[in-house]
C-alpha cells in the first residue's frame, strides 16, 4: 500500500501558547459580586462530523507504546478521540485508522470523562492509503 500526502510539512511544536481567553487565565469573582451567566461560544471555524472510527493512537516523543482510542468527531482542522490515558497539551500524535490513514497531529486538551479521556488534536498532516497499482 501506498500512502500519499495532503499538507504541509509535519513538525510538531514543543509547546503551544497558552490560550489567553481561557478560564483559568480570568479573575474569580468575588463572593459579593452578582452571578454572571456564562454562555458557551463555539469558536470553530468548521462544522465537526460525528463518528466512532476505532484508531490506534502513538506517542511520537516518547517510549510509548500504542494505545487503542474511538474519533469521536473530526472537521478539516481537528478531531475529538477518546483513550483509556491522559495526553498531555502538546503531546505529537500519530493516528492510524486501519488501511484508511494515518493522522498526525498536535494535543490542543484533554479532559476525563466517565470511561477515560477526551482529547483534542489539531490536525497537522494526513496520509491516505492508496492501493497498489499493477
Amino acid at each position: 500500500m501506498l500512502l500519499e500526502t495532503l499538507g504541509a510539512e509535519h513538525h510538531c511544536p514543543k509547546e503551544f501558547p497558552d490560550n489567553p481567553g481561557a478560564v483559568a487565565d480570568r479573575p474569580t469573582p468575588s463572593s459579593s459580586a452578582p452571578p454572571i451567566k456564562q454562555r458557551f461560544v463555539d469558536k470553530r471555524q468548521e462544522p465537526r462530523y460525528p463518528t466512532m472510527d476505532a484508531v490506534e493512537v502513538c506517542f511520537l516523543e516518547s517510549d510509548w507504546k500504542r494505545v487503542t482510542g474511538t474519533i469521536l468527531d473530526v472537521s478539516r482542522q481537528g478531531l475529538r478521540i477518546e483513550v483509556p490515558l491522559p495526553i498531555g497539551s502538546g503531546a505529537c500524535l500519530e493516528i492510524v485508522l486501519q488501511n484508511r490513514a494515518i493522522i498526525f497531529g498536535v494535543t490542543r486538551y484533554c479532559r476525563r470523562v466517565e470511561v477515560g479521556y477526551q482529547v483534542g488534536v489539531l490536525i497537522e498532516d494526513v496520509y491516505y492509503a492508496q492501493p497498489m497499482v499493477f
